[in-house]
Protein backbone atom coordinates (compact mmCIF):
# COMPACT_ATOMS: atom_id res chain seq x y z
CA UNK A 1 0.00 0.00 0.00
CA UNK A 2 2.76 2.32 -0.40
CA UNK A 3 3.64 4.53 3.11
CA UNK A 4 1.36 6.42 4.53
CA UNK A 5 0.75 8.43 7.78
CA UNK A 6 -2.48 7.22 8.98
CA UNK A 7 -4.28 3.90 8.63
CA UNK A 8 -7.63 3.42 9.52
CA UNK A 9 -10.04 0.21 9.71
CA UNK A 10 -13.82 -0.52 9.50
CA UNK A 11 -15.77 -3.22 9.60
CA UNK A 12 -19.72 -2.83 8.11
CA UNK A 13 -22.38 -5.48 7.57
CA UNK A 14 -24.84 -3.95 5.33
CA UNK A 15 -24.79 -1.16 2.63
CA UNK A 16 -26.12 1.18 4.80
CA UNK A 17 -23.39 0.93 6.71
CA UNK A 18 -20.69 1.18 4.02
CA UNK A 19 -22.66 4.73 2.57
CA UNK A 20 -21.94 6.13 6.10
CA UNK A 21 -18.55 5.37 6.30
CA UNK A 22 -18.34 7.08 3.07
CA UNK A 23 -20.71 9.97 3.71
CA UNK A 24 -18.03 10.58 7.49
CA UNK A 25 -15.17 10.60 4.71
CA UNK A 26 -16.80 12.72 2.22
CA UNK A 27 -17.23 15.40 4.95
CA UNK A 28 -13.42 15.49 5.59
CA UNK A 29 -12.68 15.83 2.11
CA UNK A 30 -11.27 19.21 0.32
CA UNK A 31 -10.94 20.29 -3.13
CA UNK A 32 -8.30 18.91 -4.70
CA UNK A 33 -8.10 15.47 -2.81
CA UNK A 34 -7.72 12.26 -4.68
CA UNK A 35 -9.40 9.43 -3.11
CA UNK A 36 -8.75 5.68 -4.77
CA UNK A 37 -11.08 3.54 -4.03
CA UNK A 38 -9.82 -0.21 -4.65
CA UNK A 39 -10.91 -3.78 -3.83
CA UNK A 40 -12.47 -6.89 -6.06
CA UNK A 41 -15.85 -6.61 -8.37
CA UNK A 42 -18.04 -6.19 -5.87
CA UNK A 43 -16.67 -4.80 -2.81
CA UNK A 44 -18.46 -1.20 -2.43
CA UNK A 45 -16.62 1.03 -4.19
CA UNK A 46 -19.32 2.79 -5.63
CA UNK A 47 -21.24 2.40 -2.24
CA UNK A 48 -18.52 4.76 -0.71
CA UNK A 49 -18.81 6.86 -3.70
CA UNK A 50 -22.52 7.18 -3.00
CA UNK A 51 -21.70 8.02 0.59
CA UNK A 52 -19.27 10.66 -0.56
CA UNK A 53 -21.89 12.24 -2.72
CA UNK A 54 -24.11 12.13 -0.44
CA UNK A 55 -21.90 14.12 2.03
CA UNK A 56 -21.11 16.70 -0.52
CA UNK A 57 -25.06 17.37 -1.32
CA UNK A 58 -24.94 16.01 -4.62
CA UNK A 59 -28.51 16.09 -5.86
CA UNK A 60 -27.86 12.77 -8.54
CA UNK A 61 -28.08 9.42 -7.73
CA UNK A 62 -24.22 8.36 -8.14
CA UNK A 63 -23.58 5.53 -10.22
CA UNK A 64 -21.10 3.99 -11.24
CA UNK A 65 -19.45 5.45 -14.73
CA UNK A 66 -18.14 1.93 -15.89
CA UNK A 67 -19.07 3.12 -19.60
CA UNK A 68 -18.71 6.36 -19.39
CA UNK A 69 -15.24 6.27 -17.59
CA UNK A 70 -16.14 10.01 -16.00
CA UNK A 71 -19.27 11.24 -14.35
CA UNK A 72 -19.00 14.59 -13.54
CA UNK A 73 -21.04 16.36 -10.34
CA UNK A 74 -20.82 20.72 -10.52
CA UNK A 75 -20.70 22.06 -7.43
CA UNK A 76 -20.22 25.73 -6.41
CA UNK A 77 -17.46 24.52 -3.52
CA UNK A 78 -15.65 22.68 -6.26
CA UNK A 79 -16.72 19.88 -8.53
CA UNK A 80 -16.96 16.04 -7.88
CA UNK A 81 -15.57 13.67 -10.71
CA UNK A 82 -15.91 9.82 -10.17
CA UNK A 83 -13.58 7.66 -12.20
CA UNK A 84 -14.36 4.11 -12.83
CA UNK A 85 -11.50 2.81 -14.65
CA UNK A 86 -12.12 -0.39 -14.62
CA UNK A 87 -13.01 -0.81 -18.63
CA UNK A 88 -9.10 0.63 -19.62
CA UNK A 89 -6.41 -1.92 -20.44
CA UNK A 90 -3.78 0.76 -18.55
CA UNK A 91 -1.53 3.89 -17.58
CA UNK A 92 -0.87 4.68 -21.47
CA UNK A 93 -4.93 4.49 -22.14
CA UNK A 94 -5.84 6.58 -19.40
CA UNK A 95 -3.00 9.25 -20.25
CA UNK A 96 -4.60 9.48 -23.63
CA UNK A 97 -7.83 10.71 -22.03
CA UNK A 98 -6.30 13.11 -20.48
CA UNK A 99 -7.01 11.89 -16.80
CA UNK A 100 -4.20 14.08 -15.25
CA UNK A 101 -5.84 17.66 -16.49
CA UNK A 102 -8.27 16.77 -13.75
CA UNK A 103 -6.20 17.52 -11.11
CA UNK A 104 -5.52 20.84 -11.48
CA UNK A 105 -9.52 21.83 -11.22
CA UNK A 106 -9.61 21.90 -7.48
CA UNK A 107 -12.10 19.25 -7.59
CA UNK A 108 -12.30 16.15 -5.19
CA UNK A 109 -12.23 13.15 -7.49
CA UNK A 110 -12.72 9.74 -6.98
CA UNK A 111 -11.47 6.74 -8.53
CA UNK A 112 -12.64 3.44 -8.74
CA UNK A 113 -9.78 0.36 -10.05
CA UNK A 114 -7.12 3.37 -9.58
CA UNK A 115 -4.08 0.25 -10.63
CA UNK A 116 -5.06 1.20 -14.10
CA UNK A 117 -3.63 4.72 -13.99
CA UNK A 118 -0.34 3.84 -12.47
CA UNK A 119 1.71 6.10 -11.76
CA UNK A 120 -0.96 9.09 -12.85
CA UNK A 121 -2.23 8.94 -9.59
CA UNK A 122 -0.69 11.56 -7.18
CA UNK A 123 1.39 10.42 -4.26
CA UNK A 124 -0.71 12.25 -1.69
CA UNK A 125 -4.05 10.79 -2.83
CA UNK A 126 -6.32 8.75 -0.04
CA UNK A 127 -6.65 4.77 -0.41
CA UNK A 128 -9.91 3.12 0.59
CA UNK A 129 -9.44 -0.34 0.23
CA UNK A 130 -12.27 -2.56 0.51
CA UNK A 131 -12.58 -6.48 0.89
CA UNK A 132 -15.75 -8.82 1.61
CA UNK A 133 -15.61 -10.30 4.83
CA UNK A 134 -15.70 -14.31 4.79
CA UNK A 135 -18.91 -15.69 3.32
CA UNK A 136 -21.19 -12.94 3.79
CA UNK A 137 -22.91 -11.02 1.21
CA UNK A 138 -22.37 -7.25 2.79
CA UNK A 139 -19.81 -7.62 5.56
CA UNK A 140 -17.28 -5.78 4.35
CA UNK A 141 -13.56 -4.54 5.92
CA UNK A 142 -12.94 -1.20 4.88
CA UNK A 143 -9.23 0.10 5.66
CA UNK A 144 -8.81 4.11 4.57
CA UNK A 145 -4.80 5.65 4.05
CA UNK A 146 -3.94 8.64 4.26
CA UNK A 147 -0.81 11.06 4.66
CA UNK A 148 -3.14 13.45 6.74
CA UNK A 149 -5.31 12.86 9.67
CA UNK A 150 -8.93 12.28 9.22
CA UNK A 151 -11.63 12.51 12.05
CA UNK A 152 -13.28 9.61 10.72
Amino acid sequence: MGSYSYTYEFNTIDRQQTVLLGKRLGVLLRPGDVVCLEGDLGTGKTVIAEGVGEALEIGDYMTSPTYTIVNEYPRAQGDLYHFDLYRLSGEDEVYDMDFDSYFNRGAIILVEWPDRAGSLIPKDAIKVYLAKVADSTEHRKITIYSNRPLEI
